[in-house]
């Protein structure tokens, strides 16, 4: 858990690293076993370390991304599932900005369509006047 010093709130996140209570609670029971442990372990405590670094820089930002530091705190702690997450977003975006751009072009299609259709009625619409207007005109010379 964090406290963001800025919004004064309490923020809690998942290291998504795992270790037994048993041991944890042994390891942190006291500095010389905590020492030992950061010894047995130090893959462990330097995830935990580089994920509190990043919550601190995080925390002190003016503004505070809540999914920005999930999404760190995975790429630390277990890089691998993080690229897969990484790579399914980037096709997700991928894929939805083609469908977007696929409809702007349907879209476009369908208004040139609409404004060649209006076109045609314009055209038969003058050309309906200009025959009535000979017409007409031919009607009137015969008076």
């Amino acid at each position: 858990m964090a406290q963001d010093p800025i919004r004064k709130m309490d923020v809690q996140f998942t290291t998504r690293l795992r270790v037994s209570v048993p041991e944890w609670k042994v390891a942190v029971s006291s500095e010389d076993t905590l020492a030992r442990h950061r010894k047995e372990c130090p893959k462990l405590h330097d995830k935990l370390g580089r994920i509190e670094v990043m919550l601190k820089r995080e925390m002190e930002a003016p503004e505070f991304d809540r999914e920005k530091v999930k999404h760190e705190i995975m790429a630390i702690a277990d890089p691998e599932k993080s690229e897969i997450v990484r790579r399914q977003q980037e096709a997700e975006t991928i894929a939805r900005e083609r469908e977007e751009q696929q409809q702007r072009e349907e879209a476009e299609k369908a208004r040139i369509a609409t404004e060649a259709e209006r076109a045609n009625i314009c055209f038969l619409d003058r050309f309906v006047e200009e025959i009535m207007s000979i017409i007409f005109r031919r009607w009137l010379t015969r008076f």
